[in-house]
Parts: C-alpha cells; structure tokens; sequence
C-alpha cells in the first residue's frame, strides 16, 4: 500500500468486515465494555472511549458513516472511524485472533496515506 488510493481501495475490498468490527467495538456502538487484561492500559483506553462516545452526536451512528465516507473517498473520516473502532478493541491478545482485525490494523497503521494534503 504506498498511495491514498490504495489505501481506500484496500478499505472497500475490506468494508463489510469493518462494518462489523465498527459495529462490535466502535465505542459509540459497543453494547458492552470490552474485556481488558491489562491494568494501566484499561485506564487509558477508558479515557480515550469516553471521549468517543461523546463525539459525533447522539445520532452518529459509525457504521453508516464509514459506508458513506468510503463511497464518497473521504479518507480522513473513515480513517478517524476505524481509529476509534481500535481504541475500542480489548486490551487482550485474543484480539488478535479476531476475523479482520489485521486489516483494521493495517488500515489504521496505513492511515497516514488516507489524510488529505
């Protein structure tokens, strides 16, 4: 991946799997706080959740809004969504086993490609 465009198209190819990591770990959708092994990171993580999930207004609604901003190319704001859908992800290794969760790192960790000039 080494342009925006690849990075948006590397999201489209992903989108219904990151559809449905918003929809289970995005903060703002979450139906439960996720499961944190990790003391000092639990801490910080809640902070950054809480600041989330006052963002955007009660009717944001994440998923929706990563939809439109890849049908419309707008990095940034997909970007932003799949960075808080991280922040929402367990402080646990398991994670890692979770279908999509390399992609969702890939594109946060590639997000620098996705930001506007």
């Amino acid at each position: 991946m080494e342009t925006r465009e690849d990075w948006l198209q590397f999201l489209k190819d992903h989108l219904d799997e990151m559809c449905r990591l918003v929809v289970k770990y995005h903060p703002k959708c979450a139906r439960e706080d996720p499961r944190d092994d990790d003391l000092a990171a639990v801490v910080i993580a809640n902070v950054v959740r809480s600041k989330i999930k006052s963002q955007g207004g009660p009717l944001f609604d994440p998923p929706s809004a990563l939809r439109d901003a890849s049908a419309a190319g707008d990095g940034q704001q997909a970007w932003r969504i799949l960075n808080d859908t991280w922040w929402g992800c367990p402080e646990d290794s398991i994670i890692q086993y979770e279908r999509g969760f390399q992609d969702l790192c890939t594109l946060c960790s590639e997000g620098y490609l996705a930001v506007d000039d």
